[in-house]
């Protein structure tokens, strides 16, 4: 499996850099489907938030993943025909609590965030028996896309930071569960 993430360092992958089995993008890589081959985008966000802007570049037969908290948007969007024949959505998780830590964590509309949507994605493939995933673009820093036309700094904010902190933890987590079993996750880099 695939999984481009909007990092800047995606813009340095290439086709030959996949490896064989499907693409998923996260969030804004939907825009690099005219490079790669897409076959399902990812987004745990209020996928009103991109639903006008991705429509470009949104292959025919895309499949999506999601959580369940969005389902009744999707409803809205593509009907419930279309949420059955193409859209993948388990329960999401909030961090309420961190094991690690004991600490948990709650935003600013006085809610605990969702994990973001690479470290949903990552604990699906290996539930439906990914045996290899590798990361492209998971490069956890900056801020903005340089994939949807914003302006992306490579200083990050304070929140910036803070996500990136809780992302690469996670992440290093996510290595640890695949390992388990003798399954491999990967983050790809120009540099080898």
């Amino acid at each position: 499996m695939n999984v481009l993430c909007e990092g800047p360092g995606v813009l340095e992958a290439s086709q030959a850099d996949l490896l064989p089995g499907p693409v998923v993008a996260v969030n804004r890589a939907i825009a690099l489907s005219g490079v790669f081959p897409i076959d399902c985008w990812a987004t745990v966000d209020d996928p009103r938030n991109l639903w006008e802007w991705s429509k470009p570049y949104r292959p025919r037969g895309l499949k999506l993943f999601t959580t369940e908290n969005t389902l009744p948007i999707w409803h809205k969007l593509i009907g419930v025909r279309g949420v059955n024949r193409k859209l993948y959505a388990p329960s999401p998780v909030f961090m309420e609590y961190v094991p690690e830590t004991g600490e948990g964590y709650i935003g600013e509309d006085g809610k605990p965030p969702m994990l973001p949507t690479v470290i949903h994605l990552l604990g699906w493939l290996k539930k439906v028996g990914a045996r290899r995933v590798r990361l492209f673009g998971c490069d956890m820093e900056g801020d903005g896309s340089p994939l949807d036309g914003s302006t992306y700094t490579e200083q990050a904010s304070e929140g910036s930071k803070f996500r990136w902190q809780v992302e690469r933890a996670l992440i290093a987590l996510c290595m640890k569960m695949y390992r388990k079993d003798g399954s491999r996750l990967e983050r790809w880099n120009s540099h080898g």
